[in-house]
């Protein structure tokens, strides 16, 4: 009954072969034990009608062949649980197999115990059911051999390779029980996945690779692996060393997001402003941390509006110091007075002196010559400055046309550039006061396209900035200019023949194409450009434009000269060359005339989502300068003149002085 029970040999009973089993290696490799024990050869009668005990240790056993006689005498020395026996203490073969300290008494013929529910014997009554050898599953007679739980005839247990009996010790390799030649075959085949040295010894394997137990230590702290060890990323590292969560610092599971070098759990990797889970697309931020579109959305327009409001503050400031250094500013000193025009050329002043400093010009025909004198006026309308009239009349004698202007980049294949050149027509304006204010009158115009000259007076007047940043292809190559140009012109002559001029100006927008020798003006514009739209809002509110700005409103002055002198010339009106040329136009300055300029222009950098690159940041750079001029010509052959009823003299007819600019025989 002890025999039935029996799970190692005692000491004397196969102790050569027999060693303590360790934790068993991976199948396939070989045993982690390098002991024997578990395989006994016993009498059939003796076993016959015992249910097999399933053994622990697969990794080694040892076949040993004993007389039952000697069996018999081993379960008298052996205790049911493989120790030896107490003093004084007999199992008895219808003993329960319990240390006498647990016996509950001999066990009844027939019964069960109720501890443990073991098979009850009666002496000499075998059981129904026969045992069968694990072999050749014939019946089992005479001496048979356990192993593992299972019963064998001596001859039937063979090596799995070599099919020869095993009498002594053997090697389980994965699933198969080998012979000590033949498991040392086996192991030479299999070498160490990190010394590449033959598995010899105790064993273990780690993703189907076989180590030395030596030699399997972690890739990162180079500890002995401990049983716990898995595989990350190509990489065998213990339990302590597997990749963890960093949000949590749980081990990672399951489904994985990784950022850069780290990594997360799906439920952990979370929005930095809300906090919620992310699930889809995600936009990084520059410290590493996610952001989910629509929190990412929200900091773009936020990052946006803190740095357009810093890059105005240093524009301002830069527009600022650019006014006082470059004179970017209409000066209503250098106004010429038409008085001293006339003193200069050398007409008596003195009935001139007294009055508000306005004069008019008077013209009438005599004998179909035309005679042309000057009168002290009170009206605005009707007065013309001298001085400006002097100059336009050279220009149109030298250059056959009205004088014009433009602000061109100073590299004319660059529109962007950080510098744009005065252009003036004819060139010897340059630096005198017609050519500056031509100039300037134009130079507020880009300032007020710009947004950077607002004008609350004229809440229509949106700038072209504005209308380009709302409208939808605000971030298209764009390329245009502004013209100051004179829209409808005519000469009234009053009932006493004081010329009246009559015009409007307005403004123009003409897109740029690139051609062989730079920018130019293309043939026609769009009109829904942003910078047409804006001329058009310019030319309908003009006038009030021009008593808000003192530039433009010079600029009146000098339209109204030029077509006086235009009329003039188209009149016939003798001009004597003499005092034209011997007049020295007013200057701006006497030296160091600056002929470039810094470049009017805005850049900003216009953030948005990129729909098209899974949820990433698309930043814009847009650089918008505006160039342009003026272009006061008529576009007419011919002046129109017109017969006004009004009298504007009021009775001053004996105050007409002689101009010595102009000859009458």
């Amino acid at each position: 009954a002890a025999q039935r029970r029996l799970q190692r040999p005692a000491t004397g009973v196969g102790a050569s072969s027999f060693r303590p089993p360790s934790r068993g290696g991976p199948s396939g490799v070989g045993s982690a034990a390098v002991g024997g024990g578990g395989a006994l050869l016993a009498p059939a009668a003796a076993i016959a009608n015992r249910r097999p005990r399933a053994t622990s240790d697969r990794s080694a056993g040892t076949a040993v062949t004993t007389p039952a006689s000697d069996a018999l005498e081993t379960s008298s020395t052996v205790s049911r649980f493989g120790r030896p026996a107490a003093p004084g203490h007999r199992l008895r073969e219808r003993s329960c197999g319990e240390p006498p300290a647990k016996c509950g008494g001999a066990l009844r013929r027939g019964g069960t115990s109720r501890a443990r529910s073991t098979p009850m014997l009666s002496r000499g009554a075998p059981m129904a059911k026969p045992q069968r050898c694990g072999g050749c599953n014939q019946a089992l007679t005479g001496q048979v051999l356990e192993c593992d739980g299972r019963l064998y005839h001596p001859p039937c247990f063979k090596c799995d390779s070599c099919t020869m009996s095993i009498t002594s010790t053997y090697r389980v390799f994965g699933k198969r029980k080998l012979c000590l030649r033949c498991h040392e075959r086996e192991c030479q085949k299999k070498v160490c996945r990190r010394c590449q040295k033959p598995l010899v010894g105790q064993c273990v394997q780690l993703g189907g690779d076989p180590y030395h137990i030596d030699c399997l230590k972690c890739g990162k702290c180079k500890r002995r692996m401990t049983g716990q060890e898995k595989n990350a990323d190509g990489l065998v590292v213990c339990a302590y060393c597997l990749p963890r969560c960093c949000a949590c610092q749980e081990t990672l599971t399951g489904k994985v997001i990784k950022l850069d070098s780290e990594s997360y759990h799906e439920e952990c990797f979370r929005c930095k402003s809300c906090k919620q889970p992310i699930h889809g697309k995600y936009t990084v931020q520059s410290d590493g941390s996610p952001m989910c579109p629509a929190c990412f959305s929200t900091w773009v327009e936020k990052q946006q509006r803190r740095e357009e409001a810093a890059i105005v503050k240093k524009e301002t400031m830069i527009n600022a110091k650019n006014k006082a250094r470059y004179g970017l500013e209409w000066d209503k000193s250098l106004s010429p007075s038409s008085v001293e025009c006339l003193k200069a050329l050398g007409a008596p002043t003195s009935s001139l002196s007294r009055g508000s400093g306005l004069v008019c010009l008077h013209f009438e025909t005599v004998g179909g010559q035309a005679r042309v004198r000057c009168a002290a006026t009170t009206s605005p309308e009707a007065s013309i400055n001298m001085s400006y009239l002097i100059c336009a009349l050279r220009v149109l004698r030298e250059y056959k046309r009205e004088a014009q202007f433009s602000l061109d980049p100073a590299d004319p294949s660059n529109i962007s550039g950080d510098k744009q050149r005065k252009v003036f027509y004819p060139s010897w304006l340059e630096n005198t006061v017609l050519g500056e204010v031509l100039f300037l009158a134009d130079y507020a115009l880009k300032e007020i396209s710009f947004g950077y000259l607002r004008l609350p007076q004229i809440p229509e007047l949106i700038s072209a900035w504005d209308q380009a940043c709302e409208s939808e292809e605000q971030h298209a190559p764009r390329a245009s200019r502004q013209w100051f140009v004179v829209r409808e012109a005519q000469i009234g002559v009053s009932s006493d023949g004081v010329i009246m001029p009559q015009f409007s100006l307005g403004v123009e927008a003409r897109q740029l194409v690139l051609g062989p020798k730079g920018y130019e003006d293309a043939a026609s514009t769009d009109p829904r450009d942003p910078s047409a739209v804006m001329a058009k809002a310019v030319t309908a509110a003009f006038p009030r434009l021009a008593q808000l700005v003192p530039a433009v409103a010079e600029l009146m002055e000098v339209a109204k000269a030029q077509l006086v002198a235009r009329f003039l010339l188209e009149q016939k009106a003798g001009i004597a060359d003499s005092a034209l040329t011997a007049y020295r136009l007013p200057m701006v300055k006497t030296s160091g005339y600056q002929k470039t300029i810094p470049s009017l222009k805005k850049v900003r950098a216009a953030r948005a989502m990129d729909e098209n690159d899974d949820g990433g940041l698309r930043v814009t750079k847009t650089t918008r300068t505006m160039h342009g001029g003026v272009d006061l010509a008529y576009k007419g052959s011919r002046v129109p003149t017109s017969k006004l009823r009004q009298s504007l003299l009021g009775g001053a007819a004996g105050a007409l002085i002689d101009l010595p600019l102009f000859t009458f025989a």
